[in-house]
């Protein structure tokens, strides 16, 4: 797997030198997610690290929980989600045991692990020797586990709050943490009751894991009537799973109260499917038929949408980092949100900031920038602006260095 985004940022790859001075490459062993609760977005994490890693001259191995028992049904629910335990939580920890002990017999060890997802992190002491990264994305299931999401979500189930409980112990130990935004860095100091050192914990900005652009208004045509979608401007957009932190419900309140002022205005989901509760919402509303719910979308499609909506909406209660606006913003479209967790950071003036409740604000915004085209052009060219701050390259020397701080003095480049 080559990096397929841009050339090493250095000609030259980083190293490290063995106890004689010798020069080596510096070996990474990546820990990823369980496969099939098909979290998409930390698959795509995990291959922006490959590809940064692979860049810099990194050799990289990648381990994944084990499948056996969670192979053939939905373990996000059910019978199925406790397969999915069993899977993450006894067998994977007995493979991750055995294939460490005979990396450590055999002297492969890596020069450190890098944990992708934080709810990883009860593996840390199962990599005993050399330094374990891991990247704390947000921490919304542990917060919800202890009902502070309530009344807007109500408190986890008593198997998803032990869940939560076990990470959070494990977090409190992990050596070297790092983060996607501030506001999880705020959050897992709070949480954890640890004190940053003197050093710093770093962050780490993820880049777009899907890189996009303006698409023109003709392509742009072609590709939505190839993929059987009929969607006339003007057009509201939302991009995101069918979490309950994405604030679905915000984004229909919105719609329907830009839709008196504006009967001709449409609603454009991608990403997650309406629930039952909100397409009865809509529809008795008499608005089923003004939304468009495109499910899944691939990249040319999503881009597609962003270059042709009037406004995108991200009403979300919650994000650690939050990719969708911000590919929004580089695709030419203004953006609406809230300003929870990382969004008030990540977006900062470049977009129209709301709290998540405020559906009064978030509506005048909406109607404010598909009515007023100077308005909504100054918003365009700041968000254009904002997006250029996540890129790969800046991800990869950041990578770099969290990477080489991590394995020491021996740690350098060639």
């Amino acid at each position: 797997m080559g990096c397929s985004r841009v050339k090493a940022i250095e000609e030259t790859p980083c190293v490290r030198r063995n106890s004689f001075g010798r020069i080596q490459t510096m070996n990474l062993l990546l820990i990823g997610n369980y496969t099939p609760d098909r979290q998409r977005s930390m698959l795509q994490y995990e291959q922006l690290l490959v590809e940064a890693a692979e860049g810099l001259g990194w050799q990289v191995e990648c381990w994944h929980p084990t499948v056996r028992y969670g192979s053939k049904v939905n373990t996000l629910s059910g019978l199925g989600k406790l397969a999915g335990y069993f899977d993450k939580y006894v067998l994977t920890p007995l493979t991750f045991r055995r294939r460490w002990a005979r990396l450590t017999a055999s002297e492969q060890q890596p020069d450190f692990v890098h944990i992708v997802d934080h709810s990883n992190a009860p593996y840390a002491p199962y990599f005993q020797g050399v330094p374990v990264l891991v990247t704390c994305h947000d921490l919304i299931a542990v917060r919800r586990a202890r009902g502070e999401f309530a009344p807007a979500c109500p408190r986890s189930r008593i198997t998803a709050r032990w869940q939560q409980h076990w990470i959070l112990n494990a977090l409190k130990r992990v050596p070297c943490p790092g983060f996607v935004s501030q506001a999880s860095k705020n959050d897992f100091i709070r949480l954890t009751g640890r004190e940053e050192p003197a050093a710093g914990w770093p962050i780490l900005f993820p880049a777009s894991a899907q890189p996009l652009e303006v698409v023109p208004t003709d392509v742009a045509a072609a590709r939505l009537s190839a993929a059987a979608l009929k969607i006339r401007p003007p057009f509201i957009h939302h991009h995101g799973g069918a979490t309950w932190y994405k604030n679905r419900e915000a984004v229909i309140d919105v719609f329907l109260k830009c839709r008196i002022q504006m009967p001709k205005l449409s609603l454009v989901l991608s990403g997650g499917k309406l629930s039952s509760p909100q397409q009865a919402r809509l529809e008795q509303s008499d608005a089923l038929e003004a939304v468009v719910d495109c499910g899944a979308v691939t990249t040319e499609v999503l881009s597609a949408l962003y270059s042709t909506a009037s406004v995108f909406l991200f009403p979300s209660w919650y994000e650690g980092f939050g990719w969708p606006p911000v590919e929004a913003q580089a695709c030419g479209c203004p953006v609406v949100a809230s300003n929870a967790g990382s969004l008030a950071e990540v977006l900062d003036d470049s977009a129209a900031l709301f709290e998540p409740g405020d559906i009064e604000g978030m509506s005048e915004a909406v109607m404010g920038l598909i009515q007023n085209s100077q308005q909504s052009r100054a918003l365009i060219e700041k968000g254009f602006k904002n997006a250029e701050r996540f890129t790969f390259e800046q991800l990869q020397s950041d990578y770099k260095t969290w990477g080489l701080a991590a394995c020491g003095p021996l740690a350098t480049t060639k």
